[in-house]
């Protein structure tokens, strides 16, 4: 795909996020009635508002501890990078452009990735060739699906609702979404310094993206036909050592620029983890915790938390010749269920799903999610504004929202992964299951004759 055909896209791309900043900034906090994803709870949440980062920086020039209230949750690296952002005049009239420019960079990182994937695709299809069923041949990728499959997603990223609110906003997810990006294709690469840097930043920033450390690995054991031994020496010990060195790295500095003060490790891992704040969201969290008894919550804090990262090991397993769609399914299970999600979360894994296209007809909820994530996310605005404006509806009906747009997700995953297998299954044993039989052995019918 030419650049000259990409240039309308994006600029499109750059007027609707454009378009939304200004309302954005024009309505401020005036009205409940006017639109400010900046605003919104599906968008910006305690830990990505940007908001509470600037809130932060003014506590930092002022030589005080940001992490002495209860507002900014923001590693001190974003901080540093936010105060001296501020300090610039004319930058800091242009703070929008830097959260497009960077959703743009994104969008280009996942173009890169379709490429990558398909190729990769392409490459074991070939390899594979041999074991593969007769009857398989017309489930086979042709060459040309790399040529417009880096366009299709290129346009999903820009033209997703979820990413453009998420950017009009200015919630720090972008910055997330971005490091997610330059991670899948150090990855998809094999490089694992560049690998292992991206991910200690999303690590740093938002913790979750941890599990993501096993398909890193993975991607590097696979083909390898060394012992448990030496895939531990060779591969899994340099992955974990290189990336614990930088995220070392990144908790010094940090603990240097406060001054030696390590008062931020619980502002914003111990918040992430412990959930003190039950802002509503688009999550699971906050509801539960909400009618929690207290002496209850250690214990469900734990067992959700838990939810979130139990999934590792068993898709690991049965994932382990595609380390994409382990990544991928990783990230959409982090969206539904870590402690603060939000519309950025869940865009950013939708906006991938064009790179596993060729799982599509092996699907059967495709309709029914679609129509799920339309309804809800229509319907979930509705429900908070007559919850907490209009006092005619309760937390119920928001959080039913929150459940179904859960659920919704759940499906998708659920049935692409089924998908996934169902393909693997034809492409080995074909899709043509012939019943032979003998009829000569066949017992005829009982006739039942009514008098």
């Amino acid at each position: 795909m030419s650049a000259t055909s990409l240039m309308i896209p994006y600029w499109l791309g750059i007027a609707l996020r454009i378009y939304f900043s200004s309302s954005s900034a024009s309505t401020g906090l005036a009205s409940p009635d006017a639109f400010n994803p900046a605003q919104r709870v599906e968008i910006a949440t305690p830990l990505n508002a940007y908001h509470r980062l600037t809130e932060g920086v003014a506590l930092f020039n002022q030589g005080l501890d940001p992490y002495s209230g209860v507002l900014c949750h923001e590693p001190p690296l974003f901080l540093k990078l936010g105060q001296w952002v501020q300090g610039r005049r004319a930058w800091a009239k242009k703070i929008p452009a830097f959260f497009i420019m960077f959703d743009l960079l994104t969008a280009a990182l996942v173009g890169l990735l379709a490429r990558l994937v398909v190729q990769r695709l392409l490459q074991r299809q070939n390899e594979e060739s041999d074991s593969y069923h007769k009857d398989a041949a017309e489930l086979l990728l042709e060459q040309t699906a790399l040529d417009s499959v880096d366009f299709t997603a290129q346009l999903s990223y820009l033209f997703n609702p979820f990413l453009i609110l998420s950017s009009a906003g200015q919630t720090t997810t972008v910055f997330d979404n971005f490091f997610l990006a330059l991670f899948l294709v150090a990855m998809l690469k094999k490089n694992r310094i560049g690998a292992c840097l991206f991910l200690a930043l999303a690590v740093y920033k938002s913790f979750y993206p941890i599990m993501l450390l096993v398909p890193l690995m993975v991607m590097f054991m696979e083909g390898s036909k060394k012992s448990w031994r030496q895939e531990l020496t060779t591969n899994v010990l340099p992955t974990l050592v290189i990336f614990c060195g930088f995220l070392v790295g990144l908790l010094w500095m940090s603990y240097m620029i406060m001054g030696r003060n390590p008062s931020f490790l619980w502002a914003t891992y111990g918040f992430i983890l412990s959930v003190p704040e039950l802002t509503p969201n688009m999550g699971l969290f906050w509801y539960f915790f909400t009618e929690m008894f207290e002496h209850f919550r250690v214990f469900f804090v734990c067992t959700f938390q838990i939810n979130a990262f139990i999934y590792v090991i068993p898709l690991a397993i049965k994932l382990r010749h595609d380390p994409f769609l382990l990544a991928f399914t990783l990230i959409g299970l982090t969206a539904i269920f870590k402690s603060y999600p939000s519309y950025g979360d869940v865009g950013f894994y939708l906006a991938l799903l064009p790179i596993l296209s060729h799982l599509f007809p092996y699907t059967k909820q495709l309709f029914v999610v679609a129509v799920m994530l339309t309804v809800t996310t229509v319907l979930g605005p509705i429900l908070y504004h007559l919850w907490i404006y209009n006092g005619s509806a309760n937390a119920n009906y928001f959080f039913a929202i929150n459940l179904v747009f859960g659920t919704a997700q759940i499906f998708l995953l659920t049935d692409l992964l089924f998908a996934y297998l169902k393909r693997e299954f034809y492409l080995i044993n074909g899709y043509k299951i012939l019943n032979q039989v003998n009829e000569s052995t066949q017992k005829p019918h009982a006739r039942i004759v009514l008098t």
